[in-house]
């Protein structure tokens, strides 16, 4: 089980401070704690939420992310003020993060499925979701969430990407270390407001899918088309026959395309 106590002098380590620090070990979604939480307090301050089981984890898309005990579910809050349609980059930068993070634990060698899903191997390890809170355009506060999954691998039902773990039950994962690791990045983000065109270039060092052929589904159409670039906003650019198509966050599903 997660240790709030452990978990602070983890942050303290890694340099984090100012930080509220909460850790649960049951909750429906951190992050929707955290909204919660951000809408009460004016103006919202940096706060953490880490929890050993998520009831009611989510992913992009209202996808199910399953959160059973022997994974790490945490959210972090951050004020911001920025245009809600600017999430994608958050949810880039948040990537990167992650695998910053995994590759100091030496816990192997992370990649990122576009845009939010973390690889280990040919499975999926970790995922993430950005979401912003406020009413209208412009954001009150930013909620980043990432769970990651240590020493279970959990089917993943309404995908055809296997489950993956960075640890295992023989060689475990110091759950506060990681999660640690990771909002030092986060924080280290936030001062430049999650900007991701200095990120970019990392991004897609770690990309498991620029050069592939892909299938993907944008308003409403299914196309297939190989991946050409991730730009500096983190929207893909996948050439289908002499058209080259951009793809943005929160329109599309994407999926490697299946050999015949």
């Amino acid at each position: 089980m997660l240790s709030r106590s452990k978990l602070s002098e983890r942050l303290k380590e890694a340099g984090v401070s100012a930080c509220a620090v909460f850790v649960t070990p049951e909750t429906g979604s951190t992050n929707d704690d955290l909204k919660e939480f951000a809408m009460q307090v004016d103006p919202p301050f940096p706060a953490l939420l880490a929890a050993d089981v998520q009831t009611k984890g989510r992913g992009r898309q209202g996808k199910t992310f399953l959160s059973p005990t022997g994974g790490l579910y945490f959210s972090c809050l951050f004020p911001a003020s920025r245009p809600v349609g600017e999430l994608i980059g958050a949810t880039c930068c948040a990537a990167v993060a992650v695998c910053r993070a995994v590759e100091k634990l030496n816990l192997g060698e992370p990649k990122i499925k576009w845009v939010n899903d973390i690889m280990a191997g040919d499975g999926k390890a970790a995922g993430i979701l950005c979401e912003s809170v406020g009413d209208g355009e412009l954001t009150k506060a930013l909620v980043i969430g990432i769970g990651i999954n240590l020493c279970t691998a959990p089917e993943i039902g309404d995908s055809d990407i296997p489950a993956a773990c960075f640890g295992s039950p023989d060689h475990p994962v110091d759950a506060e270390r990681l999660c640690a690791a990771i909002t030092k990045e986060l924080f280290d983000f936030s001062e430049t407001d999650f900007s991701f065109p200095p990120l970019a270039d990392e991004y897609r060092a770690h990309s498991m899918i620029l050069g592939k052929r892909i299938r993907f589904v944008k308003n409403g159409e299914p196309y297939e088309g190989t991946v050409k670039k991730i730009d500096s906003k983190g929207e893909l650019h996948v050439r289908v026959g002499k058209s080259m198509i951009r793809i943005s966050s929160g329109e599309i599903s994407i999926r490697p395309a299946k050999t015949v």
